[in-house]
Formats: structure tokens, C-alpha cells, sequence
């Protein structure tokens, strides 16, 4: 039964039981059994020849009775149209919820009630593999710092991890391991957080990326909340840095600014590898003995470079990350 005929339908019923109270207090309860002096006592009640009796008080018609039944008549029309467009958010929920629960039964299952009419209509589903099919806990597995590249194997490393290999082939450049570690850190959001359970699994909070990123500094001997406080700022609200750029779709980067412990500030950032390679005109190649860290012009010949190593990472389907 559609909203408008079950409105109707409650609209009439309404007006009758309004009708038949009415008729039954005014012209039943009122004035019947009265006797002649009592009944000449009430306005409503008239003495006289009513329904083949004789000599009986009834209750006479009054203009004001026209008006109580138009105004039972006005509260049915009132009812009747309030109906459809009060009913209507009502019914399409039900019709809603309905669908989802015929939708799983077909293994289709859809979280949100507006999703409904798209979801039942396709006939194709295309989804990634990250977050979809898997659990959504990445791990980094390759990376290049510096000039050195470094990579993880399943079943073909002695290391357990990536943070492992960077450790043992990263040797005497702790410094450098040291900047990884603080563009890492220090440009995370603070809701992004991974916490080491006693059987060593790690569990993550938030965004996916960056636990995956923080996983590897956990790797590579660096406990987060020490290292963020030594860059904490007093007379500041953010939890470590001076100013941070939240990550921007235009941009497709997030950057953070954090006080040296030398003087002076330094950006962190960290985006989409082709917006990244556009901003950049210089790299670190290592340290030093003196612990300053050798700066080389970023050439075509090296943008090339790392712009191959990208794409190689993408074609075997990882997430890549400047």
C-alpha cells in the first residue's frame, strides 16, 4: 500500500472517530433522561416530540455544529496531506533497509543506505588490492636513501626487516639514517600511531602510510614519542614542530616545520614522488666526518634516475612515496 492511500485511509478513520465521539458526548450523553426541567435548564436540549416519543429532552442542531465538523473535516485534509511528504523519508528507509539485507543474501553488502541504488544496479565490481582484499597494514619494503638503494626479500634476506637492511648496509652514517628518521617522524600526523604488541606484531593507528613509515623508524631503533619530544615546542599547541601543512589533494604533499637543535628551522616533506622531484634542486648524498652532510645539485641525469626506480616500484605494485 502506497503513502497515499494509507494516508487517506487513516484520514477517514480519524474523521469518523472524531464524528462518532462528538455525535455521542453532544447528542447522547447531553440532554437524554432528562427530565422537562432540568432539560429547559440547557441551552443545547430541547423539550418535545423526538423520534416517535413523545414528551422527551433531546439535544437540537446549533450553527456551532457545523463548524466542529468542519473542523474535524479540516484535521482529516490536514492528515491526508501531511501524509506523503512527512511519509516519504519513512518509507524510504524501510525500502532501503530492505534492499541491504536482500543485497547480502547476495554476498553484496553495502554500509550505507544511499549507496543502495548504485550498488544494486551494477554488474561489474573493480577493486584494489590494498585495503580491499588485505588487511590494510603496509610495510616498507624498498627504499633509497641517499645514494644507496635497499631492499627487503621475504624468504631471501638475513634481516628480518627493511629497517634490518638499512642498518647493516648504512654503516658508519648514522647521520644520515638519523635525517631519515627525523623527515619521517616529524612529518606524520599525530593520530598516526604503531604500537609493538608482546609477540612483536605491530598495530596500527590511523592513517596506513604513515604507520607503515613510522614502522620502519621502530625498525630502525628509534622510539617516536622520545624522539618527537626533543622537538617539542613550549609556548606551541602542536604536539612537536613549530608549523605543519596538512596534506593537500592539489598539492599532494603534507609538509611540517621543526627548530634545529643547532639553530634555525628546517621543512620536512613528503609526497607524490613527480610534485616532490618538481620542488627539489638539491639532495644529500651522506655525511661527512664533520657530521655535515654532502649536498649535490639535482640533476636531469639523477631526476632520470630515481624517476625509473619509481616507476619500477609502481609496475610491481607498490605504493611509492618522496
Amino acid at each position: 500500500m502506497d503513502i497515499g492511500k494509507m494516508g487517506l485511509l487513516v484520514a477517514v478513520a480519524v474523521f469518523l472517530v472524531m464524528l462518532l465521539s462528538w455525535l455521542h458526548t453532544e447528542f447522547i450523553s447531553t440532554c437524554t433522561n432528562l427530565a422537562q426541567t432540568n432539560c429547559l435548564d440547557i441551552t443545547k436540549c430541547k423539550w418535545g416530540s423526538h423520534l416517535a416519543k413523545q414528551d422527551a429532552c433531546y439535544r437540537r442542531w446549533l450553527p456551532d455544529d457545523v463548524r466542529a465538523i468542519l473542523d474535524f473535516f479540516i484535521t482529516a485534509v490536514t492528515i491526508l496531506v501531511v501524509a506523503v511528504p512527512e511519509g516519504l523519508p519513512l518509507a524510504v528507509t524501510l525500502a532501503l533497509a530492505v534492499s541491504i539485507r536482500r543485497m547480502t543474501t547476495d554476498n553484496n553488502q553495502v554500509k550505507h543506505m544511499d549507496s543502495c541504488e548504485t550498488m544494486g544496479s551494477a554488474t561489474t565490481i573493480c577493486s584494489d588490492k590494498t585495503g580491499t582484499l588485505t588487511e590494510n597494514k603496509m610495510t616498507a619494503m624498498k627504499a633509497r636513501v641517499g645514494q644507496n638503494h635497499y631492499e627487503y626479500l621475504v624468504g631471501h634476506s638475513s634481516e628480518q626487516h627493511l629497517g634490518g637492511v638499512i642498518q647493516n648496509q648504512s654503516q658508519n652514517n648514522d647521520a644520515l639514517i638519523n635525517l631519515l628518521a627525523q623527515a619521517i617522524l616529524l612529518n606524520c600526523a599525530p593520530t598516526s600511531k604503531v604500537t609493538l604488541s608482546q609477540t612483536g606484531v605491530a598495530q596500527y593507528e590511523g592513517n596506513a602510510t604513515e604507520c607503515a613509515l613510522i614502522k620502519l623508524t621502530l625498525q630502525l631503533g628509534y622510539n617516536p614519542d622520545s624522539f618527537r619530544d626533543a622537538f617539542k615546542e613550549d609556548d606551541n599547541m602542536l604536539d612537536w614542530g613549530v608549523y605543519t601543512i596538512p596534506f593537500s589533494s592539489e598539492k599532494k604533499r603534507m609538509s611540517s616545520v621543526a627548530r634545529m637543535q643547532q639553530g634555525g628551522f628546517r621543512l620536512y616533506s613528503k609526497g607524490a614522488p613527480q610534485q616532490m622531484f618538481d620542488s627539489c634542486e638539491s639532495i644529500v648524498e651522506s655525511f661527512n666526518s664533520t657530521a655535515s652532510p654532502d649536498v649535490l645539485p639535482f640533476r636531469q641525469d639523477q631526476r632520470n634516475l630515481v624517476e625509473d626506480l619509481v616507476a619500477n616500484y609502481q609496475k610491481e605494485g607498490y605504493r611509492t612515496l618522496a
